[in-house]
């Protein structure tokens, strides 16, 4: 692992536009429905939503210069949110919440060497210490309940981290990238792709043990940068420099990013989520033109997209749905909406979850 120093400017908007990423496998079905503002209970910025079903969701975020982190959760699919948070959630910004099953899943603090872990769906929380962890993680993701990955910037460069046994012990790589890797993700236990600050993506076929630089997907002007697979070849990947007066673009590929194409008809794209290899989501940012933030929604691999109103006028930094009709989107202010169609239960079961 190399050590640096970055410029602070540049790491506060990584840190505040670290974007997840979620996928589904779906039975296919066209989605209709509205997004809807819940009542959070909070004024801080959410960061990062998981949706393990219908009526159990989790959120999570805060403030890392305050000193404040917000770990929330709703049993009712939204109707009400309480705060779920220990004493050792409370005073660290939380960056990210997945879930690999019903029953498991990890938050990610920053500015602390730990991971927090669950094993009964969010009843109870337990910090996993390990001094080699970089106190400067930023997002973590597992595919099995033994393997994962966290992501480090800061004075961290090039890192990416590896678990084999559940985050009891870490493995340091050296992956040979010399920036901050702000985003990563993998499609299974070895294949995986990692994108630095300037939007090189480097991938991996071996867990994360050896990295090789294939695109640059960012065009060297990206600070903070999302993608998510489907399969090993067909992907979105969305960047840019996520300020107010500068439009972040989506990008596709069906080669596994050895070529990319600009997906026009997507301004404003901070949070994808695919659906299936034609069905997908694309979460929006602020348009400065309305009073509101876009999200789009296409069934036919991202030709042609219908747009949503988000139902608010704030960043929405992260989204996640349990099912083709029930999924959630976080961002600053404590912005938490829903979107949902009434008559879709009956779909649900076609639906598979993970991660």
């Amino acid at each position: 692992m190399r050590k640096g120093a970055k410029n602070a400017f540049a790491l506060g908007f990584c840190l505040l536009f670290w974007l997840d990423i979620f996928t589904a496998t779906c039975a296919g079905g066209i989605i209709t429905g509205d997004w809807k503002a819940q009542n959070s209970g909070t004024t801080y910025s959410l960061y990062s939503v998981s949706a393990v079903s219908q009526t159990r969701v989790f959120a999570v975020g805060g403030d890392n210069n305050k000193g404040v982190g917000i770990l929330l959760k709703t049993t009712n699919g939204g109707a009400t949110w309480k705060d779920a948070g220990t004493t050792f959630t409370r005073n660290v910004r939380l960056n990210k919440v997945s879930f690999i099953d019903s029953k498991e899943g990890w938050i990610t603090p920053m500015g602390v060497s730990y991971l927090i872990h669950t094993i009964d769906g969010g009843e109870t929380w337990q910090q996993l210490f390990n001094n080699y962890l970089p106190n400067d993680m930023i997002s973590h993701q597992f595919v099995t309940a033994k393997r994962g990955w966290v992501n480090a910037i800061g004075a961290y460069l090039g890192c990416v981290m590896r678990t084999d046994d559940g985050g009891l012990s870490w493995h340091d790589k050296n992956t040979g990238l010399t920036e901050w890797i702000v985003s990563f993700y993998f499609i299974d236990q070895f294949a995986g792709y990692a994108v630095n600050n300037w939007g090189v993506l480097w991938k991996t076929t071996d867990g994360g043990d050896h990295w090789l630089e294939i695109n640059n997907v960012g065009n060297g002007n990206s600070s903070c940068q999302q993608f998510a697979f489907l399969n090993s070849q067909i992907g979105w990947f969305a960047y840019g420099n996520w300020n107010y007066d500068f439009n972040s673009s989506l990008q596709s590929t069906t080669d596994g990013f050895k070529t990319s194409h600009l997906v026009n008809s997507v301004n404003n794209a901070n949070a994808v989520f695919l659906l299936d290899a034609k069905n997908l989501w694309v979460i929006g940012r602020p348009r400065l033109t309305q009073n509101n933030c876009a999200s789009y929604f296409s069934v036919d691999e991202g030709q042609t997209w219908k747009e949503y109103d988000s139902a608010t006028p704030n960043f929405l930094y992260a989204t996640h749905f349990c099912d083709a009709n029930h999924g959630w989107a976080v961002g600053e202010k404590g912005t938490i909406v829903k979107f949902f169609h009434p008559s879709s239960a009956a779909a649900d079961k076609n639906w598979l979850h993970y991660r």
